[in-house]
């Protein structure tokens, strides 16, 4: 995950980015699907640099965790670093 940084306060709409590559460093023969708390965000970014945007004002104020799945063409899948984020709308 590179945005938003671990511990930061977010507010608004914000973009959730992460960089994945797979074992023959092709970046664009990946899908992520981001996750809020565990549950799927949006649909599957298929194109690098891998984002979705996330409107925070339909979430309560407080901590989430935000993690992702990467996805290669063979259906290889692993799991993306979690940040933690507190929603301060």
């Amino acid at each position: 995950m590179t945005e938003p940084n671990n511990g930061k306060e977010v507010s608004g709409t914000r973009v959730i980015e992460a960089h994945a590559i797979d074992n023959v460093d092709r970046e664009n023969d990946l899908k992520v699907q981001f996750t809020v708390n565990g549950k799927n965000h949006g649909q599957p970014a298929t194109r690098f640099p891998f984002r979705t945007s996330w409107d925070t004002t339909k979430f309560a104020n407080g901590p989430y965790k935000l993690s992702g799945v990467a996805t290669d063409r063979a259906g290889n899948k692993r799991q993306l670093n979690t940040v933690t984020v507190t929603i301060g709308n």
